[in-house]
């Protein structure tokens, strides 16, 4: 994908200027993968991730080709370019405001919320815990289902939460990945994986 005319080589930003810079690469480009618009934009992978996750449950966008391995990637089409302005999600209401139109959209995955957290990690890159609570995931269950998954051997914690001002989260990645289908952190602790049938204790 090209670099827009009016993209400025900057530090990684963060929304929402990085939401304007995000809606502009897809704009520009109107078919485009991740890699695409984090180079083109230099806003973090986390950022453009759930951006585009919210655009796409709203109807913004479609995934035109879904990643089948490592190497792959997901590929985005732009199919609903309402003007320059970009769309605003808004959290509590699961639903995206378009300021070009004044208008709302809902999201609309056909998924629960557990199964979209498990997409999210499935990626195969950095998240935190807040990636899973956008997901729609209560912050306690997330809490669990981060634990159990570590201690099933199924995600490792990559960096610890630094607390206070300049600090970050704890983040996290997937090191076994048991298929499509989304495993359940069970009472006890351990994991059903619904892809084999078998339990993961």
């Amino acid at each position: 994908m090209s670099r827009p005319a009016n993209a400025t080589t900057q530090n990684r930003t963060t929304l929402p200027e990085g939401r304007r810079k995000l809606w502009g690469a897809m704009r520009f480009a109107r078919h485009f993968t991740l890699e695409d618009l984090t180079t083109t934009t230099e806003c973090s992978y986390p950022n453009a991730r759930r951006y585009v996750r919210r655009l796409l449950g709203a109807g913004y966008l479609r995934l035109q080709h879904e990643a089948r391995g490592a190497g792959d990637q997901n590929q985005y089409f732009l199919c609903r370019d309402t003007g320059p302005h970009p769309p605003i999600p808004r959290f509590k209401t699961r639903d995206v405001f378009d300021p070009n139109t004044d208008e709302v959209f809902p999201e609309q995955f056909g998924e629960t919320a557990r199964d979209r957290a498990w997409k999210l990690i499935r990626d195969g890159h950095p998240f935190e815990l807040r990636d899973l609570i956008e997901e729609g995931v209560q912050r306690a269950n997330a809490f669990k289902y981060l634990a159990g998954l570590i201690e099933g051997g199924i995600i490792t914690q990559i960096r610890y939460a630094k607390p206070g001002p300049g600090g970050w989260m704890a983040e996290y990645q997937l090191v076994k990945d048991l298929g499509p289908k989304t495993p359940v952190v069970q009472r006890n602790g351990s994991v059903y994986d619904p892809n084999t049938e078998d339990d993961d204790a």
